[in-house]
């Protein structure tokens, strides 16, 4: 079915019937996008195992999916990389930066033995 392959907006509710889980799983994940996905369900325990095994960003049950900005939202495969939202979405906008230094000046500090003993040092820690 066409709908299930395509990310799509707006008030939409694709109702598809699968013969098992394995179906189900097999029609939620065969699609290029993975932005959300919902589960409906009365079993919480086979929803919380489908949902580690759906191919989505984030996974609602037993409702649609919305934004929180307590948690992570962002999408996989071609809905888009990263996370908006919470402290990971926060870090979305930091620039992390490496600093790596020398006590002395050395030619050759890739062949150096000093600089093979501190990364010796470090690796024991």
């Amino acid at each position: 079915m066409e709908i299930a392959q395509e990310e799509v907006f707006g008030p939409m509710a694709p109702i598809i019937t699968a013969t098992d889980e394995k179906q189900a799983l097999e029609i939620a994940n065969d699609s290029k996008f993975g932005l959300g996905a919902s589960i409906w369900t009365q079993d919480l325990e086979k929803a919380e195992r489908l949902s580690s095994m759906v191919e989505s960003g984030i996974v609602t049950v037993n409702s649609v999916v919305v934004s929180d900005p307590r948690v992570p939202f962002g999408g996989i495969k071609n809905s888009g990389f990263g996370r908006e939202l919470s402290r990971y979405g926060m870090l979305e906008f930091v620039n992390i930066k490496s600093v790596r230094f020398y006590d002395q000046l050395i030619h050759d500090h890739h062949g150096s033995k000093k600089v093979h003993a501190i990364l010796h040092k470090c690796i024991k820690r």
